[in-house]
């Protein structure tokens, strides 16, 4: 059933309304694009009792309020609040504003224009619940108003997005976009301010609505109602994908990548917590590294914006064989798979990719390249969106193209505004002033310095009971990764990966240098020689700054983040490109100190991939003689025979368990889940055997 569109009043004043477009309101964008999820009405320069009866009789749901701008100092700035022909307040008479919306039931008022806080919180009085304004007291420039009206306004014509997910949109793509350096330091722009008891963060997989199944008792989660759930997965291969973003080579930078790569997150996510399932088709061929007596079905999707893609969904044929759980398992683990997307950096010992301008992307603007990793289906995904003239999300973020293809809903405005924008970043030929076009300060009551500090991208973890095994870990945000050539293996679902796109080749010299160790190897190395020669790594080679007495800084499991054995278990089971092959939650965690009998932690897989790839990723690649070469102590054969490693527990030798043909072993399940069977290899189990006859 289609969602009912919301309803989108603009009430605008300013000069000249009648003959050029309001200078902040991105209203023929929206009009001309988002007419199947929004609807919108305007009103410019309406007297107040006008406004009042559009008010009690349309009833929208959101208002765009705005005075437009003024220019002071020579820089076009926001202007105050002025309600023309509105009554006084004072003597107990509510304030204009208040009069305005009393008895109107408006979910959110976005006031583009300089207000008191104490005026805006006064409306939660008469109702509305989430404000956004941007506070008095500060000269705002245009720009980066104008640039947070547009990704906010945009985010609101996707069916369902929150009032508070459109506000932290908005927020991360001004960070991203109008964050400058200025003399060395980072400066990041004056920000709006969200008034509101939700909290403003973007979409996480507690924005999943539940299963449509009502037989479902879902009191204590969907794993305890539904026997099999927490072993189905997504077999999602990897992939790159070069995107071309607006913008000066200091975009592609750990700060502002930061934010772009979670708003481009959550994009995805938006896209995918309520997908579709338009046909499954159960796969001829099992997946190797499944345990036996699964299935697979391969799934087309489509998204609510109407890309369609493919996935492969694993599990137990009971919970496959219902297609309620199938799509509400889908949603859940493309949307976990969807928040392990990451910018990938250049090695540190490379510049950043220059700018280039081309005909055929963003009208022109300058832009650079950057590159993702990220999953087959959400690249997909993002090329087809890409290509829809009424999609808007992309060119929000800045976004030209995609995967050397230009984004098709770039208009007049958004070249206008992001080449404003590109040019507002001072570089060797511009002065510091020009910069005053995307950040201000305010005016300091007692002459102080304002602060300089920068925000720091922050989503709101979710620990969501039953999540299955693919779910973002709460504890560790990273949306970026430094390059280091190598690449996550394919899972051998059959769908073709987009590894290398073109024009990227300057990023990718290839591995890194081999790292001249100061420690043992691996088998027999102590721990505080491993700690001491990562972290002499990571401070050559990702110029990270730690401190020795607390690192790593990360936590897991209520305890500090046990990388010693985290590597070790992972190197020796073929390391990283093993992928899936690995059984993180089942083999790799119980061997850790994180790990406890009692502990109820969701998505504890692939927080240690994420562990893996920011701390250990590029120390394995630089270190190839620590990893064990996969190779089966009985046939013989690596990867391309099966995935379904296990170590014995008495020589530490790896065979395939599908190619140990004794009765009475079991399932590969049995050995490969917490508090598993403990497994011996032939050889040693004919050795026990003779010292015991």
């Amino acid at each position: 059933m289609a969602s009912p569109k919301r309803r989108l009043l603009a009430i605008l004043y300013g000069d000249h309304l009648d003959s050029q477009p309001h200078p902040q309101a991105p209203l023929d964008e929206l009009a001309a694009t988002c007419s199947g999820t929004l609807e919108l009405q305007t009103v410019k320069n309406e007297a107040w009792d006008g406004v009042r009866q559009r008010l009690q009789s349309w009833q929208p749901h959101a208002i765009f309020l705005s005075c437009g701008v003024e220019s002071r100092d020579g820089l076009e700035q926001l202007r105050p609040l002025r309600l023309p022909d509105a009554p006084q307040a004072g003597g107990g008479v509510a304030s204009p504003l208040q009069q305005m919306f009393q008895d109107v039931p408006v979910e959110c008022l976005m006031v583009d224009a300089l207000i008191q806080p104490a005026e805006a919180e006064a409306l939660h009085a008469v109702g509305i619940q989430n404000v956004v304004m941007w506070e008095s007291g500060r000269s705002v420039p245009m720009l980066p108003a104008l640039h947070f009206n547009h990704a906010f306004l945009t985010t609101l014509a996707f069916p369902q997005a929150g009032y508070n997910e459109a506000f932290a949109f908005g927020s991360h793509s001004v960070q991203a976009h109008c964050t400058v350096s200025l003399g060395g330091q980072l400066q990041s722009p004056i920000m709006p301010r969200w008034l509101s008891q939700a909290p403003a963060a973007l979409p996480t997989n507690a924005s999943i609505p539940p299963p449509s199944d009502q037989s479902l008792d879902l009191s204590q989660g969907i794993a305890a109602a539904v026997p099999g759930w927490e072993d189905v997965r997504l077999l999602a291969p990897h992939a790159e994908l070069r995107l071309l973003v607006c913008g000066q080579p200091s975009l592609i930078d750990a700060h502002r990548l930061s934010f772009l790569g979670e708003a481009l997150r959550a994009i995805l996510v938006l896209e995918v917590r309520r997908a579709t399932v338009t046909s499954t088709t159960p796969c001829e061929r099992l997946p190797a590294h499944l345990p036996p007596g699964s299935s697979a079905l391969r799934c087309s999707i489509r998204s609510q914006s109407g890309a369609t893609s493919l996935a492969v969904l694993g599990g137990p044929p009971s919970v496959l064989s219902n297609p309620g759980l199938v799509e509400h398992a889908l949603r859940q683990t493309l949307v976990a798979d969807a928040l392990s997307l990451q910018f990938r950096l250049p090695p540190p010992s490379l510049p950043p990719p220059a700018a280039r301008s081309l005909a055929h992307v963003a009208g022109r603007t300058p832009v650079v390249d950057a590159l993702v990793l990220t999953s087959v289906w959400a690249v997909q995904v993002l090329r087809i969106l890409s290509q829809d003239p009424s999609f808007r999300g992309l060119v929000s973020l800045g976004i030209g193209g995609v995967g050397g293809s230009p984004v098709a809903s770039f208009r007049d405005a958004d070249v206008q505004r992001f080449t404003s924008i590109v040019q507002s970043h001072p570089d060797a030929s511009t002065s510091q002033a020009v910069a005053q076009q995307l950040v201000s300060t305010p005016a300091p009551a007692n002459g102080a310095a304002p602060s300089q500090s920068l925000p720091r991208p922050s989503r709101e973890g979710s620990e969501q009971e039953g999540d299955l095994d693919d779910g973002q870990d709460s504890e560790l945000n990273s949306s970026f990764v430094f390059d280091n050539g190598a690449t996550p293996g394919d899972v051998g679902t059959g769908i073709t990966s987009e590894m290398a796109m073109n024009g990227v080749g300057h990023m990718h010299p290839g591995l890194p240098p081999v790292w001249q160790s100061n420690r043992p190897p691996m088998h027999e190395c102590p721990e505080e020689a491993f700690l001491s020669d990562l972290a002499a790594f990571l401070r050559e080679r990702k110029h990270a700054k730690i401190n020795t007495d607390n690192f790593p800084d990360a936590v897991l499991n209520g305890q500090r983040l046990d990388l010693f054995n985290l590597y070790r278990e992972v190197s020796q089971r073929g390391g990283w490109k093993v992928g899936n092959g690995i059984n993180w939650k089942g083999q790799v965690f119980p061997k850790m100190r994180n790990f406890s009998n009692s502990h109820r932690m969701t998505g504890v897989g692939n927080a240690l991939k994420r562990h893996y790839q920011l701390y250990l990723l590029d120390y394995e690649q630089a270190n190839p003689a620590d990893v064990t070469g996969d190779h089966c102590a009985i046939c013989g054969g690596s990867d391309e025979v099966s995935t379904d490693w296990i170590s014995c527990d008495m020589c530490n030798i790896w065979v395939h368990f599908g190619c140990d043909r004794r009765p009475y072993l079991g399932t590969f399940k049995d050995y490969s889940k917490s508090n598993g069977r403990n497994y011996t290899c032939p050889r040693c189990a004919e050795t026990k055997r003779q010292r015991t006859s």
